[in-house]
């Protein structure tokens, strides 16, 4: 692992526990970053990943940021914020501006994946949050108070959303025990 990658790793931990908000909210939040960059490595086939593993870490930071930011930041949506903030912490580590740049890309891409490299990030992102989060999603929802059954339907949505996120071959394998786990999790609470 590169030292910016440990870095930036370190910045995400750092970051969810300095957010205030829930410890188990921020240790999921954290994790899923985490993991999105290992699955980057996972799912990479050739190149360079150091561009995607910094885009994994950090297209999810402005969670981290949500009651701390200035008010440029406020302005910006959600993957904007998580940009911005990518580029002032690889700034801050003098990372070359190029790279910076190429991290941002991805980050606003992240939710298209119009290019290979925002699809296989896309791609890691749905296998992190189909591997732990659904628990992390469910508890966070009723914490801010909304109703049980809307959760429910909208998580349930959401599983079925990532799963079909996952396009390449290796990606299915891994996602597919995950997706049954957390339909068959999701049936369970609505029988509940």
């Amino acid at each position: 692992m590169t030292d910016i990658i440990e870095k930036t790793r370190e910045f995400v931990l750092e970051s969810f526990e300095e957010s205030g908000m829930q410890k188990i909210i921020a240790n999921g939040k954290a994790r899923y970053l985490l993991q999105a960059q290992e699955y980057v490595v996972e799912l990479s086939e050739r190149g360079d990943p150091t561009p995607l593993e910094l885009a994994a870490l950090l297209h999810g930071i402005e969670d981290a940021f949500e009651k701390r930011l200035d008010n440029r930041l406020k302005k910006l949506k959600p993957r904007e914020r998580s940009a911005e903030i990518a580029k002032r912490f690889l700034k801050k580590e003098r990372v070359d501006g190029k790279l910076i740049k190429k991290v941002q890309r991805l980050i606003l891409l992240v939710d298209k994946g119009k290019t290979k490299e925002s699809q296989l990030l896309r791609e890691a992102a749905a296998l992190s949050f189909l591997q732990n989060t659904p628990p992390v999603w469910f508890e966070e929802r009723l914490w801010e108070g909304e109703k049980r059954e809307k959760i429910i339907k909208d998580l349930k949505k959401e599983i079925k959303k990532r799963y079909s996120e996952v396009k390449s071959k290796r990606g299915k394998l891994i996602a597919k025990p995950y997706y049954q786990r957390w339909l068959e999790w999701i049936e369970k609470k609505e029988e509940s």
